[in-house]
């Protein structure tokens, strides 16, 4: 999780899937107890600090995605992009 705040703007709906999520993973990581800027790309790279593949859903537009994708390419992490098997185009370089 971004930071331990987030929860509380969400709405009911998506509180009670933000409990679901946490009491079926087997761990979670919080970067910070508030919230502050930049703390979403804090947490995009202890993601790809952590993983081995990227799943992602990334039309080739600016934005966080796209830091994160580039992220995880410098890293040399798998990147599997669900948006070019969906448009049947490749958007990521793989190399």
């Amino acid at each position: 999780m971004p930071f331990l705040e987030q929860p509380q703007r969400f709405d009911p709906y998506w509180k009670a899937e933000h409990r679901n999520v946490l009491k079926m993973a087997d761990s979670h990581l919080t970067v910070s107890s508030r919230y502050y800027s930049g703390v979403f790309h804090r947490r995009n790279e202890v993601l790809i600090d952590h993983c081995s593949v990227v799943v992602c859903y990334y039309d080739g537009q600016p934005g966080g995605t796209h830091y994160t994708v580039k992220l995880a390419q410098r890293q040399g992490r798998e990147i599997i992009n669900l948006c070019e098997t969906q448009k049947g185009r490749s958007l990521i370089n793989h190399g």
